[in-house]
């Protein structure tokens, strides 16, 4: 449905996003639906910042290859050598890797 420059879109959201969709729009004393859209609005004209973020930190699907390739780079290496982690197995890079480098909520 649409009206002038308007769409009208229908998306099904978890009840606990749509719980922080509200709490938010509280707090910054805006009708959800405003909230939505200022938000929507502020992601799309970020997206490519995002986006470049985002894939500077995710290399797709994980295989051992680019896990040991990641490691590998000197940039990456802050609080270990990869000599010292260069025999463990992929399960262990694994570990390492989330250990080391995705974040924890």
């Amino acid at each position: 449905m649409s009206t002038g420059t308007y769409k009208k879109l229908e998306v099904i959201l978890p009840s606990t996003m749509v719980n922080k969709l509200y709490e938010i729009a509280q707090k910054e004393k805006r009708s959800i639906n405003q909230q939505i859209a200022f938000i929507l609005a502020k992601y799309l004209r970020e997206y490519y910042k995002i986006y470049e973020v985002v894939n500077e930190q995710d290399f797709g699907v994980i295989t051992e290859e680019k896990l040991r390739e990641f490691l590998s780079k000197e940039e990456n290496q802050i609080n270990y050598k990869y000599e010292d982690i260069k025999d463990f197995s992929f399960d262990e890079l694994f570990q390492f890797w989330l250990a080391n480098y995705v974040e924890k909520n």
